[in-house]
């Protein structure tokens, strides 16, 4: 079991002191560096803050007459992150955007160390600590020097490559902020930018706008395209679930489209995408923080346009926006509040440690748990190893016995694990008996017409189900949308075979039956370990009504 770090003697407290001031004098300062760090590990956060260690590397960053002492607070960063791990997180973290600001530093060794410590930090960060790190990468990406804008963009795409579904709930804030760098004079921050919302965009995972992301980057940078893509994203059928992610990729564009001179074809049809997405939504305060962006441009098409079918068609999707924002005010927040976790946890080590919970020293390390906690809420990640072993007991070991640290963890995540299943449960339905074949909860639009809007479709073995409606509602598209894998969370092809047979295409011979024919088709025969609609071969004929 993992202990506690031993407390520093007064001599290594004075060593590590000395060592700080070291960093900024001539000589081997990387040396001094890791010597720092070396002590630094065995005694602890606690020796660092007591020795006054973190203050001074801060201090030798912001040192603008002194080179050297840039350098060395950087290399000492850098010491620090290798050989002390996850438990300085939270104290070097905060340092990231004194970091950026150097990589444009006019002395080449201070880049070059600024470079590493960028590096380290980015190694060091954990993945559910995504959302407390891009404020300072969006500062970072329109800071005044074009070094910093682009190491913050690069550092986005690191970041996004890595915890992909920790930057999809973060789409929202991150979209608006890398425009932005899209625009930048320099071409090599705009590459930069725009990899790095491409790698961000495709975090989102949503299939019905994959095909789309080169597209709205350029789109992004180039509004004479707007049109184009406006006219392709509205002949899209959309069958995935519309939340504040793909919102996120798509409210750019629409506002171009509301935006664009002299077309009115354009503004109304990017009025009717937005009609059609608000309604699609299911949650509505996925849709209330994109709403200052878009009411504006619709109100505008709304008021000014002289085409009255048009303007009419704006009024609609203002109205609608509206109606979703009312709806967003009776909505329970969906992320979980940071400050509510943090004195949930400080709870629970009151109980174990009341020393622990009130120390000044540990309470940075208890907000950045927290953040991380929420995140890992945020997600609906519930796994015990990924609490245990990445967002909680690596930083509390260094405070607490690591089977103190263990038994908050499980403490809490029980609680939270608690919370999400009243939540569900809430909304659960009474469902039908039998082994399920499908239960999945989706969206189908094609283009300007919405078809089914957060519809709910479970299927049991051995059941016989029936489309029924008039022309044009849309059974063909969804029997189609299922058959191609495009319904969100129906199982794919090698868990449930899918055959749809057009009603004009011939199976068989003149003479045989339409059952007979597709008895002989291959794509009914069953694979193994597949499952199976529940009809064999000798019921088809009666199933299909021959």
């Amino acid at each position: 079991m993992a202990a506690v770090a031993t407390p520093v003697s007064a001599e290594q407290n004075t060593k590590i002191a000395e060592l700080s001031k070291q960093l900024s004098s001539e000589g081997d300062r990387a040396a001094v560096a890791q010597e720092l760090a070396t002590l630094a590990k065995n005694g602890g956060i606690a020796a660092l803050v007591s020795a006054g260690a973190l203050e001074a590397i801060k201090a030798a960053l912001e040192d603008a007459k002194n080179a050297n002492a840039r350098e060395g607070g950087l290399l000492a960063l850098a010491a620090l992150c290798a050989d002390m791990g996850r438990p300085a997180e939270p104290y070097l973290m905060p340092l990231l955007g004194q970091v950026l600001a150097l990589l444009a530093d006019k002395q080449a060794p201070v880049r070059a160390a600024a470079v590493q410590a960028q590096a380290a930090l980015e190694g060091l960060m954990c993945p559910h600590g995504v959302a407390a790190v891009l404020p300072t990468l969006f500062e970072g990406m329109l800071a005044q020097k074009w070094q910093t804008n682009e190491g913050a963009c690069r550092m986005l795409k690191a970041i996004a490559e890595r915890c992909p579904s920790q930057v999809a709930v973060c789409m929202p804030e991150i979209v608006p902020q890398v425009t932005l760098a899209l625009g930048n004079a320099r071409q090599g921050v705009k590459d930069a930018a725009a990899e790095a919302m491409k790698a961000c965009m495709e975090c989102v995972n949503n299939k019905d706008l994959e095909q789309f992301i080169p597209m709205l980057i350029d789109t992004m940078q180039n509004p004479i395209k707007v049109p184009d893509c406006v006219h392709k994203l509205a002949a899209t059928t959309f069958v995935q679930a519309v939340e504040a992610p793909t919102l996120s990729i798509m409210v750019p564009l629409l506002v171009r489209g509301l935006r664009h001179d002299n077309t009115t074809a354009i503004k109304r049809k990017a009025s009717v995408i937005i009609e059609n997405m608000a309604k699609l939504v299911d949650n509505p305060l996925d849709a209330v923080p994109f709403l200052p962006n878009l009411l504006p441009g619709l109100e505008k098409v709304a008021n000014e346009v002289a085409d009255p079918e048009c303007r009419a068609v704006a009024a609609r999707a203002a109205k609608e926006l509206i109606r979703v924002a009312n709806e967003g005010k009776t909505v329970p927040p969906k992320k979980a509040d940071p400050a509510t976790v943090a004195a949930a946890l400080k709870e629970l080590i009151a109980a174990r440690n009341p020393s622990v919970a009130g120390d000044a020293v540990f309470a940075p390390t208890l907000t950045y748990v927290a953040g991380l906690c929420a995140s890992l809420q945020d997600t609906k990640n519930f796994e015990f190893d990924e609490w245990n072993g990445v967002a909680i007991t690596p930083y509390f070991v260094t405070f607490l016995q690591e089977d103190d640290a263990e038994a908050v963890t499980r403490a809490y995540l029980a609680r939270a694990v608690e919370e999400a299943e009243r939540e569900a449960a809430a909304n659960q339905p009474e469902l039908e008996e039998g082994e399920e074949l499908c239960n999945c909860e989706f969206s189908l639009a094609y283009g300007a017409k919405i078809l089914l809007n957060n519809a709910t479709m479970r299927l049991i073995r051995g059941r016989r189900y029936g489309l029924c409606g008039p022309n044009g509602v849309g059974k063909s598209t969804l029997m189609r949308a299922i058959a191609n894998g495009q319904v969100d969370g129906f199982p794919p092809a090698d868990e449930l075979r899918t055959v749809y047979v057009e009603h004009d295409i011939q199976v068989g011979p003149p003479s045989c039956s339409l059952g007979r024919g597709l008895c002989w088709h291959q794509l009914i025969h069953s694979r193994p370990g597949s499952k199976q609609c529940g009809a064999d071969r000798a019921h088809l004929p009666w199933v299909v009504g021959c």
